[in-house]
């Protein structure tokens, strides 16, 4: 239509509008109230992949027909960060659910290491502290979220893999997919063996399938910091299942290791979070 913009591609939908209520019957239309060259980008990111997602979906949908829109709520302004992704809007479309977040200008920190691996070597010192720091700061922010009752939510990402960190072309660094966790929290309670994740950035108690807490988001925010600093993966292997077994009998390396250069201070610091 003529106020709505739609790239396709993968799981993702970039949309140019915003979503604007209509008078007739609470529908949301996309794309109305911006003038042509003011549209916000927004991506909108479809879900019928995880069923961990779609169920719970669907059950909070058929308990109470509010309870989507009240739980909707919730999810976008719980986190409000300036290195986490920002939901807009959760919703459904038919018989599928989506989640419209940020969109990010900008590359994924696997294509920057998959570049820097292809030059054989690792990030610069500065710009792998300088991302550790960003998503330190974004995960410490989620961890310590309270509900409305000053409850903790006890919130674990679960996913801190390069994957999800997204760096946009004016050096902003964020931390996506947090929408998504905090939709599966509950469903997870109930499928605790099952893994969710990357699995070289997993934590062994992770890779169990055991409950997890903050701590495991920080042993993978860890995994990732070895692998910006040295350009290897903490954990490899010739085959996934080797890949879980390195994993769950925690074998990591120190960082100065394979890079004597690294200062002691880094070393120790990436050391603490494994």
């Amino acid at each position: 239509s003529g106020d709505l913009l739609c790239l396709v591609g993968g799981i993702a939908w970039l949309v140019a509008g915003r979503p604007v209520r209509t008078s007739a019957g609470g529908q949301w239309r996309i794309g109305s109230g911006f003038p042509a060259d003011e549209r916000p980008r927004t991506a909108y990111k479809r879900n019928e992949d995880d069923p961990a997602f779609m169920a719970e979906m669907a059950r909070i949908d058929r308990e109470h027909e509010e309870s989507l829109r009240k739980w909707e709520a919730k999810l976008a302004a719980q986190l409000n960060h300036n290195n986490i992704i920002h939901i807009y809007d959760l919703g459904k479309i038919g018989d599928d659910y989506f989640i419209a977040m940020e969109f990010v200008d900008g590359k994924d920190l696997r294509s920057i290491l998959n570049s820097a691996r292809a030059e054989s070597r690792p990030l610069p010192l500065g710009l792998a502290l300088l991302v550790g720091s960003r998503l330190s700061s974004a995960l410490d922010h989620a961890h310590r979220q309270r509900d409305f009752e000053g409850r903790p939510l006890g919130l674990v990402h679960r996913d801190v893999s390069p994957q999800n960190v997204l760096i946009s072309y004016e050096g902003d660094i964020k931390l996506c997919d947090f929408g998504i966790v905090k939709a599966v929290t509950k469903a997870s309670k109930t499928q605790m063996g099952a893994l969710k994740g990357k699995l070289q950035y997993m934590s062994p108690e992770q890779a169990w399938g055991r409950p997890v807490d903050a701590r495991s988001d920080i042993f993978s925010l860890g995994s990732l910091l070895f692998e910006m600093l040295t350009g290897r993966r903490l954990f490899s292997g010739e085959s996934e299942m080797s890949v879980l077994d390195a994993v769950r009998e925690g074998r990591i390396q120190a960082p100065r290791d394979l890079d004597p250069r690294l200062p002691l201070e880094v070393n120790a610091l990436v050391l603490k979070a494994l």
